[in-house]
């Protein structure tokens, strides 16, 4: 018995000592995790940048940023902000500045990207809008809207089966925006409805399907793969009552889909 407690004993530390390390190399790799970086310049949504000329089509605009924790080296991320074609990319840089070469009267999105060599895990920044002004115009293009929610692969609850869209727009000319929402299932580029055009607030309530899957039983004798009966086919409830034989075997699954997508349960089997 004596002998029995002492292994037990030394077992017990063995697993306290393990866990201990475990929790040690966690802490190891969140340490190592590079942090967003801060974005200093050019300002967000600066309407009027106007860089050192280059030429008359180009201006040398400097990039900033603080210094992030846990970082080694940054990648500068430029893109044309109303097309969303990335313009230029600046990897690996270990300073926090960077001078950039760009067209003059265009409107540009950036962000700074942190990296360690330890970890693959990154830092990503905020994403900031500036005009590069150049010859002057009658009007130019409003910066891209930022989208506040809901977040990017969010989960949302609804209220009452509806949803609050909001955003942030901002225009260089500073003058008053329209908005145009496009919400759908498919691509986010369908026809919007037509309450939602040309509105001037940047949040709007939509009423959104709750429950969009829909069912079909497999119910048969054989494997539970045989063809199923009309009546159980795309149906929306999540249970059904089905006539079935005395003393027989029937194997069932259920098929969901979602109007792209499908997936199949394991197939189940009951006596009766």
């Amino acid at each position: 018995m004596k002998k029995l407690i002492n292994i037990i004993g030394v077992l017990l530390l063995i697993a306290i000592i393990s866990c201990d390390k475990e929790d040690d190399t966690i802490i190891e790799e969140e340490a190592m995790i590079p942090k967003d970086a801060f974005l200093i310049a050019p300002l967000k949504d600066q309407t009027c940048e106007e860089g050192i000329d280059v030429s008359d089509d180009l201006s040398e605009i400097t990039f900033e940023w603080d210094a992030s924790e846990n970082t080694e080296t940054y990648d500068l991320v430029i893109l044309d902000s109303e097309s969303g074609i990335e313009v230029a990319s600046f990897l690996n840089q270990r300073s926090t500045t960077k001078g950039v070469d760009l067209e003059k009267d265009k409107s540009y999105t950036w962000k700074v990207i942190s990296k360690n060599s330890e970890t693959t895990e990154i830092g990503t920044s905020e994403s900031w809008n500036f005009f590069l002004v150049g010859d002057p115009q009658s009007n130019y293009a409003p910066f891209p809207a930022e989208i506040i929610k809901p977040e990017q692969s969010s989960s949302v609850e609804l209220s009452e089966g509806k949803v609050t869209l909001e955003w942030r727009g901002a225009d260089p000319d500073e003058n008053e925006l329209t908005y145009t929402v496009y919400l759908d299932k498919i691509d986010g580029e369908q026809e919007p409805k037509e309450d939602l055009q040309n509105i001037s607030e940047t949040s709007v309530e939509v009423e959104v399907d709750e429950n969009e899957l829909t069912y079909t039983v497999y119910l048969d004798k054989i494997d539970g793969e045989q063809e199923p009966k009309e009546d159980l086919q795309n149906i929306s409830e999540t249970s059904v009552e089905v006539e079935v034989d005395e003393n027989e075997i029937y194997y069932w699954r259920v098929k969901s889909s979602d109007g792209q997508n499908s997936s199949y349960s394991p197939v189940h089997y009951f006596k009766t």
